[in-house]
């Protein structure tokens, strides 16, 4: 949606038109809810899914080396997985990376690897990718399955700046891969993450340049939040969620349904 007033047009036509509502995350649910209260429209019976995050499959050995080669990895770099569009907010990690640049000179800071495509926002991408203050140093993938994993294995952490997400399935699919994450401050990836991560306020841009140097500077502080997350996470398969959605149905096919007089 390209406006708020869009979003909220939607909110009405759901609750003009559905008897019971499905949320991605209990915050999304919460969030909906307090708009049709405080525009008095009735509550719909809703119910939150946690989606899954087990979408790569392990198919065959990628060679990292060719990997590296393929998309001019560096030895440090740290990974960010989404396309370029508004939400995901990559703008503010452009302006921290050339504020990082600026600070520690370009060949000290890590290196940025994006996956997802450009069409989001192709200027603010070209510009990531030309600016001489950075170049190099963020570049844009799209690599299969396989070449995720790897990617995903290799990386340092992975940050997700995003403005705003319903239930994101980037953050569980780094915590499945037991990875540290650089969160956004935001109230749907507090609802996945907890404490197993950090977060940062969307749009400081500051922070952003100085919690990316902090960890790449203190591995061992890496190290600790990826042994918890190891040791804390409980990962969200697909048929978890099938078998929860399945079950919210058959309670919907039992109930009986009450409508309002006409």
């Amino acid at each position: 949606y390209d406006a708020k007033e869009q979003f909220e047009r939607y909110l009405i036509w759901v609750n003009n038109n559905c008897d019971y509502i499905f949320y991605g995350g209990q915050t999304a649910q919460d969030d909906a809810e307090k708009f049709y209260e405080k525009n008095e429209f009735p509550i719909r019976k809703g119910y939150f899914l946690r989606f899954g995050s087990d979408v790569a499959k392990k198919i065959g050995d990628i060679s990292f080396e060719n990997l590296r080669k393929r998309y001019k990895l560096e030895g440090n770099y740290i990974l960010s997985v989404g396309t370029v569009d508004a939400k995901k907010n990559y703008s503010t990690l452009y302006h921290a990376y050339t504020m990082m640049s600026d600070k520690y000179g370009k060949e000290n800071i890590p290196q940025l690897v994006i996956v997802g495509g450009k069409y989001g926002d192709p200027a603010l991408s070209e510009s990531m990718e030309i600016d001489p203050a950075i170049k190099g140093k963020i570049v844009f993938t799209r690599p299969s399955d396989d070449e995720l994993i790897a990617l995903y294995n290799n990386c340092k952490f992975t940050v997700l700046p995003t403005w705003y997400e319903g239930w994101s399935l980037t953050l569980p699919e780094s915590l499945m891969y037991g990875k540290f994450c650089l969160c956004s401050d935001v109230a749907p990836l507090r609802e996945i993450a907890k404490d197993m991560v950090d977060y940062v306020a969307p749009d400081d841009v500051r922070m952003w340049a100085d919690k990316i140097m902090y960890y790449m500077n203190n591995p061992h502080i890496v190290e600790k939040y990826n042994t918890n997350i190891i040791k804390e996470y409980k990962p969200i398969s697909w048929l978890d969620c099938a078998k929860d959605l399945n079950q919210k149905l058959l309670e919907i096919s039992n109930s009986s349904r009450e409508y309002p007089d006409s």
